[in-house]
Formats: C-alpha cells, structure tokens, sequence
C-alpha cells in the first residue's frame, strides 16, 4: 500500500478509536501502535536513504511517542479512560507534526522524500 493510503487509513483507525467503547479501547491502542511503529520504521529507512542529519533527533522523537503509546495500553485495560482517550485525541496533530517534519528535512528532489510519495 501506497504511503499516502497507509497515512488516510491510520488517521482513519484514529478517527474510529476516538468512537469505540472503553473495552475495546486497549485493543484498538495496540493496533495503532503497531501501524504507527511500522510507519516510523518506513521514516526512518527514507531518512537514513537520504543522508538526513535530522535522523537522530527524529529517532529520538519516536522513541519518546511510542513509549508513552506503550506505557498507555496498560492504563487503558486497567480503565484508566480519561488520560487515554486524551493521548488519542492529541495523536493526529503529533503524526501530522511528525510527517511534516520529515517532509521538510528530506531533500525535495531525493526519491525518499515524502512530498514525492505523500501527494
């Protein structure tokens, strides 16, 4: 799938976590987390491709955004909603910040760069 396909369907699953019961919650948190670290991954490989010199502080933001998706799954099966439901509702202007990010530190010719995959 097409990187601009993967992005509208993550956005989507965050669109549709923000709809789901308490229960499901936990579950539908560690699917995004997943689809989320698979696109840093694809971040990353374009990056390091590309000779970025952002790539280490970009590595760092990462780690940072999924330890604390990682650190929620066990709040959210234990209930704690509120915080949860939060973090979900801030994570699609943290993944637009972070894909925007990449977009303007990538060379606009370089064949990794998002602006020629993205649009």
């Amino acid at each position: 799938m097409e990187t601009r396909k993967r992005h509208a369907a993550l956005f989507d699953a965050l669109t549709r976590l923000t709809h789901v019961p308490d229960a499901h919650v936990a579950k539908g948190l560690l699917e995004l987390t997943e689809a989320i670290e698979f696109e840093f991954r694809l971040a990353d490989e374009r990056m390091e491709a590309a000779g970025c010199p952002g790539l280490h502080a970009q590595r760092e933001w990462r780690a940072r955004m999924l330890g604390a998706l990682h650190r929620a799954a066990p709040s959210a099966t234990s209930g704690n909603m509120r915080d949860i439901r939060h973090m979900v509702a801030m994570l699609p202007y943290w993944l637009y910040d972070h894909f925007s990010t990449i977009e303007a530190v990538l060379p606009a010719n370089h064949p990794a760069c998002p602006a020629t995959v993205w649009h």
